[in-house]
């Protein structure tokens, strides 16, 4: 059985669509809505707020690789309980800086050995979005970025897999490999978790497939039930 893949160019999928609204908010844990009002802002009270992670509304039913990213990244700090009108500042900022899909190139901004603070934005932005600057790089340090560099793999600067149930999980998010899917080595996670539904024993599932092992289907049939 083989898995579509993608084509390994990392700068060139932070601009392919793969994902529905509704499916980027499953995977992430988010609750139903949330990854459209980040995308494409929201109107509530009579009063519209414009994207975070958007320069502006697209009216696109898709998300891309790189925008699923920075998605991921937002969401360590709205469960830190940072609140968005400080978070659309700093990721202008960064935009500014880095271009587009700035929270997407995190390896640039990360990697710092001597943290040093020289630059901080203006406008309310939480003490804990400290930017700095080093080798003319903008940088981003805090608890909520460590988290998400933990379970982020990188392609040179930019962000080429997550693993969506924590650091040591074999559940990735792949734009290269099933179309960017749930999937354990381009198994999608779906197929696993209905082979073991139908009522075949987790040593056979994985032995259908000579990359997975019994812990993998197993982490399948949790993400599934996730």
């Amino acid at each position: 059985m083989t898995t579509p893949t993608l084509e390994r160019d990392t700068e060139a999928l932070l601009d392919q669509p793969l994902y529905s609204y509704g499916l980027v908010d499953r995977m992430l844990g988010l609750n139903p809505g949330t990854a459209k009002r980040w995308l494409e802002g929201y109107a509530r009270g009579g009063r519209n707020y414009e994207p975070v992670l958007r320069v502006g509304p697209t009216d696109s039913p898709h998300v891309t690789w790189g925008e699923f990213v920075e998605t991921r990244l937002l969401a360590e700090y709205r469960a830190a309980g940072v609140p968005l009108v400080r978070l659309r500042p700093a990721v202008e900022v960064l935009r500014d800086h880095l271009g587009p899909y700035p929270l997407a190139k995190a390896s640039t901004w990360l990697t710092a050995e001597n943290r040093e603070l020289v630059w901080t934005a203006q406008h309310g932005v939480e003490p804990q979005l400290w930017f700095v600057v080093r080798s003319g790089q903008l940088l981003l340090t805090s608890k909520q970025v460590e988290t998400f560099r933990s379970v982020t793999e990188f392609d040179g600067d930019v962000a080429s897999a997550i693993h969506l149930a924590g650091p040591a999980s074999a559940v990735l998010a792949d734009p290269a490999r099933s179309f960017g899917k749930p999937s354990i080595h381009g198994i999608r996670i779906e197929v696993i978790a209905e082979e073991v539904a139908a009522g075949t024993p987790a040593v056979e599932v994985a032995n259908m497939w000579p990359s997975l092992s019994v812990d993998d289907v197993e982490q399948a049939v949790r993400f599934a039930a996730a």
